[in-house]
């Protein structure tokens, strides 16, 4: 019995090979949608989250992600306040690092690119998830499942996991695949 590889848990980069990664992606906004943004890709690795200054809003996003922060975000996030005129309030500015941001004009394809390596190591044996969180509307659905003319996540790895069966099955008729798979 030969032994299995280790899992490609590195891409042909240099990234480091961890067991969990945060990546974050700030969708992209539906045409028939006002833009209000608040969310930015500073770089590669860094989130900004702009909280406009007003009563409702005081604190709500920003506490909610800082309040996560000691899970999935870097907890060396920054805040930054504007100085403004006495009597007005600025705009709190704070950064959050990540293993990886992908702004509004990233296709699903470059975003399935970080990902693919769970993939290949789920038909190599390993267990892999890819988990997507957010509040309503942030594009999870449109992440995961993409439409018809750009499809997301879960089409493009049902396809790479049949692909690379066909490759392995190719090389060996001893090889044998059970595939399963949630979404829920």
């Amino acid at each position: 019995k030969q032994p299995r590889s280790p899992p490609p848990t590195m891409a042909p980069s240099s990234r480091p090979a961890e067991h969990v990664r945060v990546i974050a992606r700030i969708r992209p906004e539906p045409e028939d949608e006002a833009r209000d943004d608040c969310l930015y890709a500073k770089g590669e690795r860094c989130v900004e989250l702009v909280e406009p200054p007003s009563e409702e809003s005081a604190g709500s996003l920003s506490n909610a992600l800082s309040s996560s922060s000691n899970n999935a975000f870097s907890s060396s996030h920054q805040q930054h306040q504007q100085q403004q005129p006495f009597g007005q309030k600025a705009a709190t500015r704070k950064s959050f690092v990540v293993d990886r941001v992908f702004g509004p004009e990233a296709s699903q394809e470059v975003v399935y690119e970080e990902a693919k390596d769970l993939v290949v190591a789920a038909t190599r044996g390993y267990n892999s998830t890819i988990f997507a969180y957010g509040h309503t509307g942030s594009g999870k659905s449109y992440s995961m499942l993409g439409t018809p003319g750009a499809p997301g996540v879960i089409p493009r790895a049902v396809r790479s996991v049949f692909e690379e069966i066909a490759k392995a099955t190719a090389d060996s008729s001893s090889v044998v695949f059970l595939v399963r798979l949630s979404y829920v």
